[in-house]
């Protein structure tokens, strides 16, 4: 799946995001216009890639319900810096499908592209849980990687 021209590094957007996530290197406390060679975010890009995956899993599936979809991990690798002012392309593919349990266990690589140029690439792991009544029986290699709101790693101890 791809879209081109999907984003636009705007001087009020890295301001908005920097003010957002309190980013130390923008100058969001500033009324001005941020210069445009401010850093811009490294993260500034996480969501609208993770759109691009979650829709891609959503083309694959059929009868979705969104309810039943799981993010279960991602990773970013970042091989330049953004600059404000491009227009990024962003591209996602599956690159793993799998069916355990009633569930559907994808692997999608995503990336942000600048002229031809990859800036940043995304792996995404996202489980479907389709049929799958009572959860899915997950290996222990994903089950340590997934999230649920108030819970992290098997690792982690809860207090």
């Amino acid at each position: 799946m791809w879209y081109p021209s999907a984003f636009e590094v705007t001087t009020e957007g890295v301001r908005a995001f920097g003010r957002a996530t309190r980013c130390w290197h923008t100058p969001w406390e500033s009324l001005g216009v941020p210069p445009q060679d401010t850093p811009v975010p490294a993260t500034l890009l996480a969501a609208p890639m993770l759109h691009a995956v979650a829709a891609l899993v959503a083309a694959s599936i059929s009868s979705p319900n969104m309810s039943r979809i799981l993010h279960a991990g991602q990773s970013y690798r970042y091989e330049g810096h953004l600059l404000i002012g491009e227009r990024i392309d962003i591209g996602a593919r599956i690159t793993d499908h799998a069916q355990r349990g009633g569930a559907d266990f994808f692997t999608v690589e995503s990336g942000a592209v600048v002229d031809g140029e990859t800036r940043i690439l995304g792996t995404s792991q996202i489980v479907y849980l389709g049929d799958a009544v009572d959860g899915p029986v997950l290996d222990e290699a994903l089950v340590e990687n997934v999230m649920l709101f108030g819970t992290g790693p098997l690792t982690q101890q809860l207090t």
